[in-house]
């Protein structure tokens, strides 16, 4: 290993140190060896040889070497035996693979695939040239953060999986802020005509999250087209209008980026700091290109949120359909449904209603009952329809049954200026334990009880009347 090492004395980086333990390798015999280091949650490529093309940004979830990385621990595998290979050359019978640490923590692998079975001692070879590139790699400082492009490059495929908006808004401002270096941050969205503070943060996030919405918005007109505008390092220098909050807030640069999709101006990405600093011309761009990425990711985050409102949502009335009050259902169920009734509503002679006017008088109908019963519910109850023309309205904080009797009867009374009756069973949660199923299979009993009184009226369930044998017995 003596000439490895004066080899690797002479290396000005790690990529440059990387290429020379593949090519000591290949000197050695062996194929085909890459050396992969992790970088923002994935394994990059540093150095090959013996490849026509290989594979890059391994997520370390995938491979032999990503299994090497996870575990800490050497890995020796016939590839026809191995679930975790990746074929990436063809004719690999074998793949070894060794962690490589630096100051005691696992930050890559070296790995050597080979088109014959390998021979003995094949791991301590390889693990020998891992603890020469270990030695060089602290001398030289180990591995450097991503920066700049690579940096944004890194994070393109986090922002583009983003699961819903607080997802993108965070990673936008984690990254925005190491790029930057500027410690704090801003993403401001557009809300209705409105813009106003969704995250702030680092130590100016305070004064950065006092910002009225008249700031934002004039904020906002500084980068409308899309532009950027960014500090030049003058602290006396001229503004764009008198407004001196941000100066009086002791943020002496920022940089602002419009969040823009198409003609659409979704908000902006501000970075701020309390050193007066010029900007590097890349680092604008830099935010530009990460502006338009979470621009694009809010977008398909909004359109997922949307769908998936739609999805629970009965299209005819608006109303929660049976999905979303399943969904109510489970949410509550965990307290044992104490202080929550539920109210199971049907149409009375629903079907003579279509009968003499059609589906489409039917239709009508139904939204204008629902738009009435919802009236008469207040918030944080909800009402959904859960059926051609069942409708269920579940209402909490109701400390006893007759109080949900009365919402009942209130709601009952309303439906009655839509032109129909209703009839409606209540049933409250008691604190004994009920399921949901059990919870509605009593509110539905008492529907039926409602029904088989003639209709129009509102029935609170009850537990039935015990039988009685002739001879005064109880029978259970």
């Amino acid at each position: 290993m003596a000439a490895l090492r004066r080899s690797l004395a002479g290396a000005v980086d790690l990529v440059e140190c990387a290429q020379r333990c593949c090519d000591h390798l290949v000197a050695r015999g062996f194929e085909l060896p890459s050396l992969y280091m992790r970088r923002s949650g994935r394994l990059r490529r540093f150095a090959s040889n013996g490849y026509w093309q290989v594979l890059d940004g391994f997520p370390e979830a995938s491979g032999v070497i990503a299994a090497t990385v996870r575990s800490g621990r050497a890995r020796l595998v016939e590839v026809d035996t191995c679930a975790e290979y990746l074929r990436a050359a063809p004719a690999v019978v074998a793949e070894a693979c060794v962690p490589i640490r630096l100051h005691g923590e696992v930050v890559g692998a070296l790995n050597v695939e080979s088109t014959a079975p390998f021979g003995d001692g094949v791991l301590a070879e390889i693990a020998a040239v891992v603890e020469c590139f270990a030695e060089r790699a602290e001398a030289l400082g180990g591995v450097a953060a991503p920066s700049g492009w690579v940096l944004l490059a890194d994070n393109a495929v986090r922002i583009s999986r983003a699961d819903d908006e607080d997802d993108v808004v965070d990673t936008a401002l984690a990254v925005a802020t190491e790029l930057s270096g500027s410690p704090s941050g801003l993403v401001a969205l557009c809300r209705s005509d409105e813009i106003e503070v969704t995250r702030a943060v680092g130590p100016l996030s305070g004064p950065l999250r006092e910002l009225g919405r008249a700031s934002l918005a004039e904020i906002a007109t500084w980068v409308d087209g899309p532009l950027s505008c960014y500090t030049v390092g003058e602290p006396a220098g001229q503004g764009f209008t008198d407004d001196d909050s941000l100066r009086t807030a002791g943020i002496h640069s920022l940089i602002v980026v419009s969040l823009a999709a198409g003609d659409e101006r979704l908000g902006v990405l501000l970075v701020a700091d309390d050193r007066a600093t010029l900007p590097d011309p890349a680092l604008v761009e830099q935010l530009e290109l990460l502006a338009t990425l979470v621009a694009g990711a809010l977008v398909r985050t909004r359109a997922m949120d949307e769908l998936v409102a739609l999805s629970h949502r009965d299209p005819l009335t608006g109303l929660g359909h049976q999905r979303a009050f399943q969904a109510r259902l489970a949410d509550l169920e965990a307290g044992g449904f104490t202080g929550t009734a539920l109210l199971s509503i049907d149409v009375d002679h629903f079907k003579a209603v279509n009968d003499a006017g059609g589906h489409q008088a039917g239709d009508r109908l139904l939204r204008r009952l629902a738009r009435t019963l919802a009236r008469e519910l207040r918030s944080g109850d909800d009402l959904f329809r859960v059926g051609g023309d069942e409708f269920a309205a579940v209402v909490v904080g109701v400390a006893h049954p007759p109080r949900a009797l009365e919402v009942a009867e209130r709601m009952r009374r309303a439906a009655r200026s839509t032109g129909v009756s209703v009839s409606i069973g209540v049933a409250t949660g008691t604190g004994e334990g009920l399921d949901r199923d059990e919870l509605f299979r009593r509110a539905d009993d008492a529907l039926y009880r409602a029904k088989r009184r003639g209709r129009d009226t509102a029935v609170l369930w009850e537990p039935p009347l015990p039988s009685v044998a002739p001879t005064g017995t109880l029978v259970r």
